[in-house]
């Protein structure tokens, strides 16, 4: 089931077809950011608030821990936010006051005050938690609760936000993330049905200024159903999950591509959609694919696909654009740490006896870019990421120089490859990060057996030398080498970035 846009695209698009090229007009890591669903909750609760006070009603309700949602709500037909009509005047007064506050809680979350809106929003779940204008709450205060690291919570708000009103796209839609998010089999397939039924409803809500509600639900239900394909195999139950993922990503094309959304809307489907074809080994389509987005404005060069692309630094870079960087000089940071080569090497000795944990553990999507389950291993240290300091005891070194100048996104890790195994092609998140590699245990061997590739330029590594990268250019790396490949990856704001 589909709503009523995507439906149409899909019956003009045409039964059968699974290539990109048939449409008219010619890993790491994609997964829908939280300022993304955090917009869209707060568009929810708008658009019910909107309907609401257009009556002199109100739409709104959360809970928590401590807030029990009772049983004796029946919103399969009656009073509805829709059809206020419907409702007795003992419903909109309960509705009113629980809606007052509400708006309190979004004016808090608004300035900041996250703690205070939380309390804000049990607070109207206390007064009205059965009814259909309380799935706008639920679904706030699940969006705190998740920030506050209660997933449990959120999960079950979410799950009271969806049962309160069934008609909600953003209730099913924020339900399936938070399903998505707990890596249990179980939950996933029943995120598999919650995208279904968003995607059904989506036909009915009003767009976003410059988004599709159609094409966010199908880029991250595609995401879901290829993490499935990964974890538990392509083929289940007469479902290929790998193929299906594929359909989702090209009706999101198609979409775009016939007017349904601007190219943006595009951008995680095509970076999904570029690394099936890729998977696929057709590299024709994957190259119309990546033309196309670059004609239309999504990014500038086929060679990138983050998910955030900053045009403004791009046109300030000389071209041809090289993804290598050669002036290291520049780097203040990367010269002190090339001179205290020796102290981070001890330091790196000291984070392996401490112990080394694989990659993917602190960000799932990274397990999909090496095959653990064959016996490949890619493991790391983590030292700094995101403004968390995690090593001073082990790297104080490295945390000192590194803790005021590591990319706002980024991350300082010790990481180690080890033989016979591949990282899989991607990309980082932006444009406006570089990654920056100080070897420091680098087997004796030819780029042909040791090696990272660049936006199609292959380079290898040297003991105690820097190499650097634009992060967003599509990379990967191989160990064909009889000992393991370490080095310090930090990742340090673009120097073109004002």
């Amino acid at each position: 089931m589909m709503g009523k846009k995507a439906r149409n695209a899909s019956k003009r698009k045409g039964a059968g077809q699974a290539s990109t090229s048939e449409a008219p007009d010619n890993s790491r890591y994609y997964i829908m950011y939280p300022s993304i669903l955090a917009a869209m909750v707060v568009v929810a609760a708008a658009v019910l608030a909107s309907s609401f006070d257009k009556a002199h009603q109100s739409t709104s309700i959360t809970q928590q821990e401590q807030v029990q949602v009772q049983d004796k709500g029946d919103t399969s037909k009656g009073c509805h936010p829709n059809r206020q009509h419907l409702c007795s005047k003992v419903q909109l007064e309960t509705a009113q006051a629980a809606h007052e506050h509400f708006k309190r809680g979004q004016h808090l979350v608004a300035r900041g005050f996250h703690l205070e809106a939380k309390d804000a929003f049990e607070a109207s779940l206390n007064v009205d938690n059965t009814t259909a204008f309380s799935s706008a709450a639920f679904q706030n205060l699940a969006l705190l609760l998740s920030r506050q690291g209660h997933t449990d919570s959120a999960l079950l708000a979410l799950q009271n936000a969806a049962r309160l009103d069934p008609e909600s796209f953003y209730a099913h839609y924020s339900l399936s993330n938070a399903l998505a998010k707990t890596n249990q089999p179980g939950d996933w397939r029943l995120a598999d049905k919650h995208y279904e039924i968003a995607l059904e409803l989506s036909g009915h809500e009003e767009d976003p200024p410059g988004q599709s509600l159609a094409a966010i639900a199908l880029t991250s239900h595609g995401a879901l159903l290829r993490r499935i394909a990964y974890r538990d195999g392509v083929v289940e139950s007469g479902r290929n999950f790998m193929v299906q993922a594929r359909e989702k990503f090209e009706l999101v094309v198609y979409i775009v591509k016939n007017g349904g959304a601007p190219p943006a809307a595009a951008t995680d489907a095509i970076g999904y959609l570029r690394d099936l074809l890729r998977i696929a080994d057709d590299t024709s389509e994957k190259e119309r694919l990546m033309e196309w987005a670059v004609r239309n404005g999504i990014w500038r060069d086929k060679r990138q696909y983050p998910r955030v692309f900053n045009h403004a630094l791009y046109d300030a870079m000389p071209k041809p654009i090289d993804p290598w960087l050669q002036d290291l000089e520049q780097f203040l940071a990367l010269q002190r740490a090339k001179t205290e080569w020796h102290r981070i090497s001890d330091e790196y000795d000291a984070a392996r006896r401490r112990g080394l944990q694989p990659v993917g553990q602190r960000v799932d999507a990274d397990t999909e870019l090496y095959d653990g389950r064959s016996g490949q291993d890619w493991s790391e240290f983590p030292i700094l990421a995101e403004g968390v300091e995690f090593a001073k005891d082990v790297a104080p070194t490295t945390t000192e120089i590194f803790r005021h100048v590591v990319s706002r996104m980024g991350q300082v890790a010790f990481s180690v490859i080890a033989p016979g195994t591949r990282i899989e092609p991607h990309c980082g998140p932006t444009n406006e990060m570089i990654t920056c590699h100080l070897g420091l245990r680098i087997p004796d061997a030819s780029v042909e057996e040791l090696g990272i590739s660049v936006g199609g330029k292959a380079r290898g590594w040297r003991e105690g030398e820097w190499i650097c990268f634009e992060d967003s250019f599509e990379h990967y790396v191989w160990n064909n080498a009889q000992t393991p490949r370490a080095v310090l990856l930090v990742n340090l704001k673009h120097p073109y970035l004002r």
